[in-house]
C-alpha cells in the first residue's frame, strides 16, 4: 500500500495472473482494509490493478478453498462499509469476482482501455460475491439483466453509459485522476463522510420510513461529533472579544 498525502493507493500485485483473485489476496486485502479503517491519517481509498487488469476474477487454475465464498464475501462486505470514500480505478480487464469486488466501491472510474463485464454466465455460475444483487442497485434491473445474461465485456464508454463507472481518463493518467478525485470526497470531516455514507446506504437497503429514520441518526451522530469543536470555537471566540 502507498500513501499519497491522505489518499491510500492499493495495488492488486498479481500481474502474471491478471491479478486473479485467490485465498491469499484476499486475505492481505482484508488487513489493508483493516489498517486503512483504524488509520486517522487516512481520508480515502484508491484501489487498483496495473495496466492490464484491475481483476479477472477468480484464479480458477487453483483449487477453490473451502472457505474461499465466506472469504470473499466477508472482504466485499468490508471493503463496501469501509467508513471512509472508496474509488476503483480500472485499467484493463475487470470481470466476473473483479467486477463484485468494483461493485463494492463507492465510485468507479475506468482508463479508456478497460473492459468491464460480470462473464459468470461464461462459466455456469452467477457469482458468489453478489454479482447479481449489487449490479441491480448500480445499474438497474433491466441493464443487469443485459449484462449477466450476455457475458459481454463492456469498453469504457459502454461502462460509462450504463453507469458502472462515472469518469473516463487516459489509461497514463489514471492513477494520478483518480487519486485527484479521492481527496475531492474528503471535504466534510471523517465522521460526516463516515456517517453520510452509512445514511447512503440505509437509502439504498431500507424502505423510506426506516431510511429517513436512520438518516436523523446519521445527522445527530455527525452534530454530536462536532458539538465539542464548535463550542471550543465559540469559546475561544468569545475570551478573544472579551480581552479585546
Amino acid at each position: 500500500m502507498e500513501q499519497r498525502d491522505a489518499i491510500a493507493l492499493l495495488r492488486f500485485n498479481r500481474p502474471s495472473r491478471r491479478n486473479a483473485l485467490n485465498q491469499l489476496l484476499l486475505n492481505e486485502l482484508a488487513g489493508v482494509l483493516e489498517q486503512v479503517e483504524a488509520n486517522d491519517a487516512i481520508r480515502a481509498l484508491v484501489l487498483t490493478g496495473n495496466a492490464q487488469a484491475f481483476s479477472s476474477g477468480q484464479d480458477l487454475k487453483e483449487e477453490e478453498p473451502p472457505d474461499y465464498v465466506s472469504t470473499i464475501n466477508s472482504v466485499c462486505s468490508r471493503l463496501e462499509m469501509l467508513g471512509k470514500p472508496t474509488i476503483a480505478a480500472i485499467g484493463g480487464w475487470c470481470i466476473a469476482g473483479g467486477l463484485e469486488v468494483a461493485l463494492c466501491c463507492d465510485v468507479r472510474v475506468c482508463a479508456d482501455t478497460a473492459k468491464i463485464g460480470d462473464w459468470h454466465a461464461r462459466i455456469n455460475s452467477i457469482g458468489g460475491a453478489g454479482a447479481t444483487v449489487r449490479l441491480v442497485r448500480t445499474i438497474g434491473l433491466a441493464r443487469a439483466k443485459e449484462l449477466v445474461f450476455s457475458g459481454n465485456a463492456l469498453d469504457a464508454e459502454a461502462a460509462r453509459a450504463a453507469g458502472l463507472v462515472s469518469h473516463i481518463f487516459p489509461e497514463v493518467d489514471l492513477i494520478d485522476a483518480a487519486v485527484g478525485l479521492a481527496r475531492t470526497l474528503c471535504i466534510g470531516s471523517p465522521a460526516t463522510v463516515r456517517q453520510a455514507k452509512l445514511s447512503l446506504h440505509a437509502a439504498a437497503d431500507l424502505g423510506l420510513a426506516e431510511a429517513l429514520a436512520y438518516s436523523l441518526q446519521c445527522q445527530r451522530a455527525v452534530r454530536d461529533a462536532h458539538t465539542g469543536s464548535y463550542v471550543e470555537r465559540h469559546a475561544a471566540r468569545n475570551t478573544d472579544n472579551s480581552r479585546s
